[in-house]
């Protein structure tokens, strides 16, 4: 994974709701 990608789950995950889905797509 990217580190780009890495800090943007990261920043999505600080302002929505941690749910599978957000996750599925990695």
């Amino acid at each position: 994974m990217d580190e780009a990608l890495a800090y943007m789950v990261v920043f999505f995950e600080s302002i929505r709701p941690a749910t599978p889905d957000n996750w599925s797509i990695f």
